[in-house]
């Protein structure tokens, strides 16, 4: 599966939504995903109220870019490495998927990693209260589906949550996560 998404990703032309980056803050996240035999995983935390923004939410590792950040790459593997704990050696990325701005004014921008290692996850107690790791044909199951009904511009639009033993993910996170699971589909089935 792996194999055939970096084959995806490489000719794949993901949204930028240039016309926000001057007025959204810019952000970006790692989509981790993870082997242990015989499934794929993605990894996701949940925040702790101690965060600026986005308290209690489940997300993907990532957070806004500093000035002293070459790029949004580099904004994703820092913050990787500040909220788990994983140097950026021990993951791969092999693409990215579009722009996502959200209701909190950041444009997040999302890079798809793999690893070859089995990960010793060190979360930053600070900012992450519980790390969640997702099998990926669990998201892809009809009773694990939530459909999000958001207004923009008096205009209804229809997203993709998702639940999970307990856990609900909605917003940003969730629409990054359709994304990705639209492009994997053909390897679920």
């Amino acid at each position: 599966m792996i194999e055939t998404l970096k084959v995806k990703l490489q000719s794949y032309a993901p949204e930028t939504q240039s016309n926000l980056r001057a007025t959204l803050i810019p952000a970006s996240v790692i989509v981790l995903i993870t082997y242990a035999s015989p499934t794929y995983k993605i990894l996701l935390n949940k925040r702790t109220n101690n965060v600026q923004d986005h308290k209690g939410e489940i997300s993907f590792p990532g957070g806004r870019k500093d000035n002293s950040d070459v790029n949004l790459q580099s904004t994703a593997l820092r913050e990787f490495e500040e909220e788990m704990g994983i140097s950026p050696d021990n993951i791969d990325i092999i693409g990215r998927l579009s722009d996502v701005a959200t209701s909190t004014n950041y444009l997040i921008t999302p890079y798809v990693a793999t690893t070859n290692s089995k990960l010793n996850l060190s979360p930053n107690p600070k900012e992450v209260e519980s790390i969640i790791e997702i099998p990926i044909h669990e998201l892809s199951k009809h009773e694990n589906v939530r459909t999000e009904v958001r207004v923009n511009n008096l205009k209804p639009n229809k997203y993709s949550c998702y639940a999970y033993q307990g856990k609900f993910i909605w917003g940003a996170t969730a629409r990054i996560l359709t994304e990705l699971l639209t492009m994997i589909e053909l390897e679920l089935h």
